[in-house]
């Protein structure tokens, strides 16, 4: 079966600005300088461009922040390349769980159980996401139990 999912389906991308910001200030016990969102992904990951152009991915499931592209126009090269999809978008675990029957729309994402963190498989890692393990919920939920997972506020 051939690969074929659409931005809507790999990206969070429709969340208020207030909504979104209100959010990523939240992440201020591993963020830090200033940041502009470009969007999610469907896990929650957020990508963020700085003001040096370079752009830093905050993994929610890791609980890192990582420079993956030093200027915005080659984060915009990229992103248009399977591989990178594969790695950063998790765009096979989406695939698969599209199969599964379990979908996350608009402003929904998908939920890892347990959290990797506490021992449940991380998809931005590579690892199988059997959909028994995946659950729709939205972002800002999500977002609240990731940091809380990781040591952070909820």
């Amino acid at each position: 079966m051939t690969l074929q999912l659409t931005w809507t389906e790999l990206l969070i991308q429709d969340v208020p600005p207030e909504a979104m910001m209100a959010e990523l200030t939240t992440w201020g016990f591993l963020l830090q300088g200033s940041v502009a969102p470009i969007f999610l992904n469907r896990f929650g990951s957020w990508f963020l461009r700085r003001r040096d152009d370079s752009v830093d991915l905050l993994d929610v499931l890791g609980g890192s922040v990582t420079r993956i592209a030093e200027t915005y126009a080659s984060f915009v090269q990229a992103v248009n390349t399977q591989e990178w999809q594969e790695h950063y978008l998790a765009s096979r675990t989406v695939f698969d769980l599209h199969l599964a029957g379990i979908v996350a729309t608009g402003s929904h994402c998908y939920a890892v159980k347990p959290h990797p963190a506490l021992g449940g498989p991380d998809p931005l890692k590579g690892h199988a996401v059997p959909p028994d393990r995946a659950m729709v919920m939205p972002f800002w939920m999500w977002q609240s139990f990731c940091r809380q997972s990781l040591g952070g506020p909820a």
